[in-house]
Order: structure tokens, then sequence, then C-alpha cells
């Protein structure tokens, strides 16, 4: 496969405005853990995950129609049917089922550490496909965004590694290798189609999976659709977490690379710790001033090295 280059040649307002939709999505996401794992009292993973991935592909298919409409570029799939659908089975299906599995089995602390690793997995995918090239520099910001991480999870206590989640953290450490290949799979995608357009089709071909995996928990816990608060877990995960940030991550994989829109995953934890300080309280000490530091500063040097 040719290699592409590291980053497209962009204007500084495209370049800005792709950044300002990963911000967008970094917050959203880093609201999500809590949201999600609160719906599961309400309603069983798999379930949930069928409801709110069916939200999240209508929301799709209208920013798909939206993005299509005056425009010369068709909604349908046509030669990249196949590579939609294995896009769609890797990254809605497997990542999904991998990461909902996951994360009823641990704690949220233990499983924004499993995930952040997933940047990390991209830029592999990516210099072992000869997909993009990765300097040494970008390398290296991710393992500081990385270290940061774990600093802010595991010293912050906010991790808790044991048996009883080791399960969890197995599936939601797979969960982020299926995350970081999608990210870097979705790239020659993106940059000939429309990043709705791949979001919606990879999502509709995922969701018969999703609906197989959690039609039986549906019937069963139906009565869990009258209470307000899963639909506003369904609305959050499902059309904003999913539907929209993943467009704006799609976005971000074209204008920016996938390597460089990986890095801002390591952003997730350090959101969900300023909520939990802001929202809810919670103690913020060294750990977690430390351990945000070093986030920021992997990003950062990754983010300079792939400009």
């Amino acid at each position: 496969m040719a290699i592409l280059p590291s980053v497209p040649n962009l204007s500084p307002s495209r370049r800005t405005g792709a950044e300002f939709g990963l911000v967008a999505v970094v917050v959203i996401w880093g609201f999500n853990f809590a949201i999600t794992k609160n719906a599961f009292e309400l309603l069983s993973p798999f379930a949930f995950n069928a409801a709110r991935l069916t939200l999240s592909v209508l929301v799709a298919g209208g920013l798909a129609w939206r993005a299509c409409r005056g425009s010369t570029e068709s909604l349908w799939p046509g030669r990249e049917l196949v590579a939609l659908i294995l896009l769609g089975v890797l990254g809605h299906g497997l990542y999904q089922l991998l990461f909902v599995s996951g994360l009823a089995r641990t704690t949220s602390g233990n499983a924004a550490l499993m995930l952040a690793s997933a940047p990390v997995w991209t830029a592999v995918v990516e210099a072992f496909t000869r997909q993009a090239r990765v300097p040494p520099l970008a390398w290296f910001g991710l393992a500081v965004a990385l270290a940061g991480t774990a600093v802010l999870t595991y010293l912050g206590a906010t991790v808790q590694f044991g048996v009883d989640t080791l399960a969890g953290d197995v599936l939601v450490a797979a969960s982020a290798v299926a995350w970081g290949a999608y990210t870097a799979r979705g790239r020659p995608l993106v940059a000939i189609r429309s990043p709705t357009v791949v979001l919606f089709w990879s999502l509709l071909f995922a969701l018969p999976i999703l609906w197989i995996a959690g039609a039986h928990d549906l019937y069963v816990g139906r009565s869990a659709f009258r209470e307000p608060s899963l639909w506003f877990a369904l609305f959050w995960s499902g059309a904003l977490s999913t539907g929209i940030a993943y467009a704006l991550w799609n976005r971000g994989i074209r204008e920016l690379g996938a390597s460089a829109t990986s890095a801002w995953n390591h952003l997730v934890p350090v959101v969900a710790v300023v909520v939990g300080a802001l929202w809810l309280g919670e103690p913020v000490g060294p750990p977690q001033i430390a351990g945000g530091s070093l986030v920021v500063i992997g990003v950062v040097m990754t983010r300079q090295a792939l400009r």
C-alpha cells in the first residue's frame, strides 16, 4: 500500500476547525464513561449498545444526507462497499461489543486507562501497513501521554486492578486495539469519501451484529425505557458520543491524519477528572495535576511531530 503523507496540506482554518471538533469529542467522551456505566443499572450492556447504536445510525444518516445534498458525492457506498463493511465490523461491531462487555466488568477508571492505549495501536497499524510515516518524536509523545494517563488514573486512585476486574480490563484493552485499528484503517476511506458517509455506512453494517447480541435483553428489559434517565443516557451515548462525535472524529482523521487524531484520546481521562472535580466534588491532588500535565505535553508533542 502506498504511504500517505503524514498530514494533508491544510489551510490554518481547516486545521483549526478539525481540532476544535476534536476538543468537542474529548469533552463528550469524558462524560460518557460514567453516563454509560450508570445506564447499565437499567439495561444490560448488549441491550443498551443495540439501542444507542440504532439512534447513532439515525443521526449519522441525517448528517450523511445533509453532506451529500447539493454536492457531487453520492450517498451510496459504491466501490467502497467491502471496505465499509469491514470497517463497520471492526470499529462498531467488534469494538462496541468488547468495550461495553469490558466496562460492565471493570471500573470507569480502569476502562479509561485501557482505552488510552488506542493511539499507540493506531500508530502501530499505520507503521506496520506502511500507511503513513510516524516520526520518532510522535512515538515519544504518545509514550509520554500514555504515561500521564497511567499517573492520572492509577496514582489518582480511580484505577482498581484485581481479580474482580481482570476480565473487564482484558476486554477493554482488546477494544482499544480494535479502535486503534479502526482509526488507522478508516483514513484511506475518509480521504476519498465524506466522513459522515463513511460513518453512516460503517455503523449501518455493524448494526445487525449489535441487534443479534442485544435482542433478547432488549425484550426482557423493555420496561426500562419508561425511565427518563435511560433516554438521557441513550441521547448522550448514542446521538452525541457515537453519532456526532464519531463524525467529528472521522473529520479529524481526514484533515489531520490518523495518529494525530488518535492522540486526542489521551485527553479523555483528563476531562473525566475535571468533570469529577467540578461536578461531583472529587479531590484533585498532585497525581491528577502531574498526570494531566504529562498528557497535555505528550499530545502537544505528537501534534507538532505530525503537523
